[in-house]
């Protein structure tokens, strides 16, 4: 197992791309586990997988099939809590607490109700 404690920190767009690119065929040719720890959200295009610790909890978890996009996991503890990634709740209105709806396929997860008694992220939608 390699670790690398912000191993591009000091280094310009060239040196960046040659370290990791010898990080990858360590990886690749080795069989090498690397693990980066990084401020740098430009690192995380660079890895198949992103961990994002938050609070010194385990938040969320990128997976990345090759370099490039991937999909956003939150991770569940061993009691069931999750921590949704900090966008989205700022993007919803999500606040101390919200409301989980029982869906036939998945959970809802929706701001708690206004003063009103309206949901500010699903005004519009028609209920079933």
């Amino acid at each position: 197992m390699l670790f690398a404690d912000e191993p591009t920190g000091e280094l310009d767009t060239a040196g960046g791309e040659e370290v990791f690119a010898a990080l990858r065929r360590a990886n690749e040719e080795l069989g090498v586990t690397v693990l980066i720890v990084t401020h740098d959200p430009m690192v995380s295009g660079q890895v198949r997988r992103t961990v994002r610790i938050r609070d010194g909890r385990t938040a969320t978890e990128v997976l990345r099939p090759s370099q490039g996009a991937g999909e956003e996991y939150a991770v569940l503890d061993r009691v069931g809590r999750l921590q949704l990634p900090r966008e989205y709740a700022e993007r919803y209105g999500l606040r101390r607490r919200v409301r989980l709806t029982a869906e036939r396929d998945h959970i809802g997860v929706w701001p708690d109700r206004d003063g009103d008694g309206t949901d500010a992220g699903r005004q519009g939608e028609e209920e079933a």
